[in-house]
């Protein structure tokens, strides 16, 4: 995620990753989230501290598309 991130800060690189980047937290979320509920086990402290920072870092790269123009044109659509 923090690579990621990175890369929706560098311009030459925010168009290789392009604004499907957006839905990589979600997921990642989700996928951690699913594991959890498969172990059975009491949550753990370090994938508990994980999901804090997806969650975080998430909500930087949407602040990073906020202004961009493509971006606020897809989520009026969806």
């Amino acid at each position: 995620m923090l690579v990621l991130l990175a890369a929706s800060r560098v311009p030459a690189l925010r168009q290789l990753v392009g604004k499907d980047v957006l839905a990589a937290g979600p997921h990642l979320k989700g996928l951690l989230e699913g594991w959890l509920k498969v172990s059975g086990k009491p949550g753990s402290p370090s994938v508990e501290q994980s999901l804090r920072i997806i969650a975080e870092v998430s909500g930087f790269i949407e602040d990073e598309y906020r202004g961009d123009e493509e971006y606020q044109s897809s989520r009026r659509a969806g």
